[in-house]
Order: structure tokens, then sequence, then C-alpha cells
């Protein structure tokens, strides 16, 4: 008996649902939920969009005559929605932490090699430049991000971002000399290095889901300024140099799942110096250029 008043129920159900439903209509069940489509008037679409905390489901009904070869769809996977056909701006959107290692250019060994004789000009010196690569850390802040759709996939970012980086170098013992030479040592003592990082991001971003989760691809270049100070810690004293305001660019490349991603950076650094003899005589106009890696864990809080 029960049995026979479940499908009774089932019966009621489905006939209720189907008078419900306009001759002219289409119905949909998502979700345990039903939709009913009207039927539009022939060139229209009618458009139904559910929405939850992560996705958007769009259902679409168009309608056409079938010897209408001119028409053209209108709705595509590949067009961006009403939705996304604005820019998005996002303030403080996503943050950043990670290492970074920066690498020091052989042309250092040249400068001081071409200067360091100099001072004396009946001695020779021999010149042991410590040449190790220097490791650190960075963190960047998103202040401003605006995002402009080109179809359901792509996007194209811009905004505005700070940074702030540090490179750490340990006092390295120096080398003990086998000759009677003079020799002078470079680079051997503790340094930090701090940058101040003024940031403009172009690029373009690829959106995907996987399973219940959506995830983008990230491409493009940071392009800004970079305000550095060093501090040279020897034994007797410390000594603080500022550097002005630089030509920064940063290539980069990240994936996001979520909140989470990472980010894998390169950076090159531009400093227009001027080469001085040790009574700070100008001696040489160059261009000085840093190249530095990095590696870092983002969150996007939105």
């Amino acid at each position: 008996m029960k049995a026979i008043s479940i499908i009774l129920g089932l019966v009621i159900g489905i006939s209720a649902v189907t008078i419900a439903q306009e001759a002219d209509s289409i119905v949909v069940i998502y979700d345990s939920q039903h939709t009913i489509f009207p039927i539009p008037a022939f060139g229209r679409q009618t458009t139904v969009k559910m929405a939850d905390s992560i996705q958007i489901i769009e259902f679409g009904v168009s309608r056409r005559k079938t010897n209408d070869s001119s028409w053209q769809q209108p709705y595509s996977s590949n067009i961006h929605n009403g939705e996304k056909s604005e820019t998005k701006t996002k303030w403080f959107s996503q943050i950043e932490a990670g290492y970074t290692l920066d690498y020091v250019p052989d042309q250092y060994d040249y400068m001081y090699y071409y200067i360091i004789p100099l001072y004396s000009s009946m001695q020779i010196n021999i010149n042991d430049i410590n040449t190790d690569n220097i490791s650190g850390y960075k963190l960047g802040l998103s202040i401003n991000e605006r995002e402009k759709y080109i179809n359901s996939r792509f996007s194209f970012v811009s905004g505005f971002k700070l940074g702030f980086a540090q490179s750490i170098r340990l006092k390295k013992s120096e080398p003990i000399a086998q000759d009677t030479l003079d020799h002078v040592y470079i680079w051997y003592n503790a340094m930090t290095l701090s940058h101040i990082q003024i940031l403009f991001p172009f690029g373009f971003s690829y959106h995907f889901s996987a399973s219940t989760t959506r995830g983008q691809i990230n491409l493009g270049a940071n392009v800004g300024t970079s305000i550095e100070y060093q501090v040279d810690k020897y034994s007797y004293s410390r000594i603080t140099t500022y550097v002005g305001s630089p030509l920064l660019f940063q290539p980069y490349l990240g994936i996001e799942f979520g909140k989470i991603g990472l980010q894998f950076l390169s950076g090159l650094t531009f400093y227009p110096n001027t080469l001085m003899t040790p009574d700070n005589t100008p001696l040489q106009e160059y261009v000085r250029a840093k190249v530095s890696l990095g590696l870092s864990l983002t969150y996007r809080f939105y």
C-alpha cells in the first residue's frame, strides 16, 4: 500500500509540472530546481542564470527559422556574457611572499679591475672579488587590479602594486694569499640590500575549471622602479648607500587554484651609473644591470 502511495504521488507531481508548463516552453532541471524557459520570438533569445558562491550556471534558448542562413548565434562559450563584458576593478585583493636570488654580474670584475690599479701606478694589485649569488625574500601587495574580459576564457589584467624585497649576504672569510702581492678583497663583508618596489603589472589570464575549483594561468610583466639602499657591515663601521629609482622589468608566470597560487618571475634592473676614480673624478658613464629570480606563493582574498 505504501508503494502504491509513492507511485501515485510521483504521477501527481509530474502531472502538476506538465500542467504548469506552458505549451511553448522548455523545462530544465538542475540541482533539483525546475526552470521553465518560454520559447522566444523568432530572432530572440531567453537566458536564465543560476549563481552560488563559486560559480554561475547559464541556460539559453534561442529561436530562428530553418532558412535563416545569416543568423549568428547570440550566445557562445567563446563570447563573454553580460556579466563579464565590463572591466572588474579590485582593491587590495592579493598578497604574495617568496624567495629571491640575485646574480652578481660579471661586469663588476671588469669595473673593479679597471679602477683599483689607478690607485697605485707602480704597485701591482690582485683583486679578489666575491661573486657568490645573493639570496633573500620578497613581499607584495596588489593595491589595484583591473581585469577586462576578452571572452569567457581570456582576460587582460593591469593595475598597481607595491613590493618589498631584501637580499642578505653573510660575511665570508677572505682567502689566504700564497704570495707577497697586495691583495684587495671585495664584497667579503656582510651586506643587506633592500628594495622598495613600485610596480605596474600588465598581462593576460586564462580561466579554467578543475572539478568544482576555478583556476587561472597568468602571464605578463611588472614594469616600474625600485628605490634601493644598501648597508655594508664592516668590523669597524656600517656604511649605507642609497640608489636612485632604476628601471625594473619583471616577466612573470603564475597559476592559481581557488585563492592560492604559485608565481615564478625573473627581474632585470637597470642602474645608470658613473665610474669614479679614488679621488672622486668621473671616469666613465655606464649602465649597470642586475638579474634576479623569484618564486612566490600568492593568496587572493576575493
